[in-house]
């Protein structure tokens, strides 16, 4: 059978920030049983200073976890520090004095009480069990008690917290989700695939997965990619959705961008840009809403795997362009007996992840003089991998996860980045970056939620 994923989601309207905290109280809220792992929450609430104090909430279902907590209580002298509430009738109001929100959980799906706290202003501070990246910030995840008293010392942002649930732990997303793998409605994707691994195939696998259909001969939603050479292949949708990668400017490729656009903007509902400073230059082209959203996305199966023998110092994905060429027999000139390696993309995806995850960096050039970002820079941080460039276009959306040089300082820069053990801490840092805000599939929901609310 087929198989969706949805989250839980929280009705973030029903909370709200409270006045008046004193960025001291650490709120627990849930059933009181062993899986809240209760020993380690008390461990935390020691290694903080006497003010901080930690407030639990929650139907008791674990006669031993409660006798535990009388007693450690007053072993470990918390008494004062270690308050229990029994079941609250009011969340929001139970958490208007409170400012964290702890899971010290050894295991969960979605941890409701975390996101409600999030809602209602309080700092998450959460142990790493299994899928807690899938929906909580890394920076609020802690894995030791010291880590997370640590996380409980900093001030809370409340504001922040609660604007990072809205945007992405709310019902109504998780709903418009369901909507949609239950409706299954129908995109194609338009461009030009050169081979099954083209990006094309990687958008109709991530629609895929978000429950539509990508095989309709006169589908509701067209995605068309700004290389596709033929109107008349894209006309019969009934909403038009143009994605304007790395071709704004006219360039020596012999590609007129800016004049197959014109042809096509009579029949597009919406314009999608890959810079959001394009959106300008493109709202003078057309009278069509213009909206940004990057073209990049971590997708399967790159990902990062146990045991990989890096076997490349540097390795570099793509093919030969008059630009590029010159500017790798220099750069590996000068790296002298550091191991450069060179292969094509047009590989299984599976040949690629492997690679990426056997080079401690991944180099990113290129191909031609219009700066701009391919799939090979989220391919690379998705399978846990440093990525040294040249300087990117502006407004690209990795900030300081790409490591960005001028050419004449990329050969010098590597060998300070491979003298050092930052390659493997940056491609962890990545790797969870990249997944959990560049995910492609949640780019291309962007652009159907877009759609939606151009033309129905």
């Amino acid at each position: 059978c087929n198989l969706w994923v949805v989250p839980g989601g929280v009705e973030t309207e029903k909370f709200s920030i409270a006045e008046g905290k004193t960025g001291t109280k650490i709120a627990m809220l849930g059933y009181v049983n062993s899986r809240k792992n209760i020993p380690m929450a008390l461990q935390i609430v020691a290694l903080l200073p006497q003010e901080y104090s930690l407030h639990i909430a929650g139907e008791i279902q674990d006669g031993e976890a409660l006798e535990y907590i009388h007693h450690i209580r007053r072993q470990m002298e918390l008494e004062g520090r270690v308050e229990l509430y029994g079941r609250v009738p009011d969340a929001n109001e139970w958490f208007a004095d409170k400012d964290f929100i702890l899971s010290s959980s050894i295991r969960e799906t979605f941890h409701y009480a975390a996101a409600e706290g999030m809602a209602a202003g309080l700092k998450p501070v959460i142990h790493d069990w299994r899928s807690a990246r899938n929906f909580y910030p890394a920076k609020h995840i802690f894995g030791t008690v010291a880590e997370a008293a640590d996380l409980i010392r900093q001030p809370p942002v409340p504001q922040e917290y609660r604007d990072y649930a809205c945007a992405h732990l709310d019902k109504r997303i998780m709903l418009k989700r369901t909507d949609r793998i239950i409706r299954r409605p129908t995109v194609r994707v338009c461009g030009e695939p050169k081979h099954q691994y083209a990006p094309e195939y990687k958008f109709m696998r991530c629609l895929e997965m978000l429950g539509c259909r990508t095989d309709h001969p006169e589908p509701e939603t067209v995605l068309l990619m700004s290389t596709h050479p033929k109107v008349e292949d894209w006309m019969k949708g009934k909403r038009i959705i143009m994605w304007v990668d790395d071709k704004v400017s006219d360039d020596e490729r012999g590609r007129d961008g800016t004049e197959w656009r014109q042809k096509c903007y009579g029949h597009v509902n919406l314009v999608i840009a890959q810079n959001p400073h394009w959106v300008p230059k493109l709202l003078a082209e057309c009278t069509k809403r213009v909206e940004y959203v990057p073209l990049v996305g971590a997708v399967y199966p790159f990902r990062k795997l146990e045991g990989v023998e890096k076997l490349y110092d540097v390795g570099f994905v793509g093919v030969p362009t008059e630009r590029r060429d010159p500017i790798i027999a220099e750069i590996g000139g000068k790296l002298g007996a550091i191991n450069l390696h060179w292969v094509s993309d047009n590989f299984d995806h599976e040949q690629l992840n492997m690679f990426y995850n056997q080079c401690r960096i991944v180099l990113a050039l290129h191909a031609y003089d219009d700066p701009h970002i391919t799939f090979r820079y989220t391919d690379a941080m998705a399978a846990g991998t440093m990525v040294v460039s040249e300087p990117l276009m502006e407004g690209h959306p990795f900030g300081e996860l790409c490591r960005e040089y001028p050419i004449e300082d990329i050969p010098h820069s590597i060998q300070c980045l491979l003298d050092t053990e930052v390659t493997e801490k940056y491609g962890k840092q990545a790797h969870d970056w990249v997944w959990r805000h560049m995910r492609m599939e949640r780019q291309l929901e962007k652009v159907l939620d877009l759609a939606d609310g151009v033309i129905q």
